[in-house]
C-alpha cells in the first residue's frame, strides 16, 4: 500500500505457548524477543533501528498476538500515520474455535474529545447558543 504506521512503544505479553516465531509476513517489519525472567513473556518491536511498520502487517501482527498471547492477557498496541493519525488497540486472546470463524479479540480504542466535560460537537452547539444567540 505504501502507507506506513510508527509503533509508538513495543509490544509486551506473554504468551499461551513457551516458544514463539513471528508470521512470515510480519518478518520484514517486526522483531520478537523474550522478555526479561517470565517463561512466556514476550516483546515485539520494529525490525532494525527505525520504528516503522507497513499498513499491511500491522493487522497481521495484531491478529498473530490475539492468537498467541495468554488467556489472561492482553497487549496494548499503539500506532501513529504517516498523516498524523492515532491507532491504539487491545489485543486479547482469540480462540481457535473464533479464529477458525474469523472473529479476532481486537479492539480500537476510540478517544472522543472534550472540553469541560461536554463532547466536543455538544460543546460547541452549546457555545454558539449561549454566545450567539439567533435573532
Amino acid at each position: 500500500m505504501g502507507y506506513y504506521f510508527t509503533l509508538y512503544d513495543d509490544i509486551v505479553f506473554r504468551s499461551r505457548y513457551k516458544d514463539l516465531t513471528l508470521p512470515e509476513e510480519c518478518r520484514e517489519d517486526f522483531e520478537l524477543e523474550k522478555e526479561g525472567e517470565e517463561v512466556n513473556g514476550f516483546v515485539i518491536r520494529p525490525f532494525g533501528e527505525e520504528y516503522y511498520a507497513k499498513f499491511n502487517s500491522y493487522e497481521s501482527l495484531l491478529k498473530w498476538i490475539s492468537s498467541v498471547i495468554a488467556y489472561d492477557d492482553y497487549a496494548m498496541v499503539f500506532f501513529t500515520g504517516d498523516g498524523g493519525e492515532q491507532l491504539d488497540y487491545r489485543v486479547f486472546a482469540t480462540s481457535d474455535i473464533e479464529k477458525a470463524a474469523g472473529t479476532y479479540n481486537i479492539f480500537m480504542v476510540d478517544y472522543e474529545p472534550f472540553i469541560k466535560g461536554m463532547p466536543l460537537d455538544d460543546f460547541i452547539n452549546k457555545y454558539i447558543e449561549e454566545n450567539y444567540p439567533k435573532k
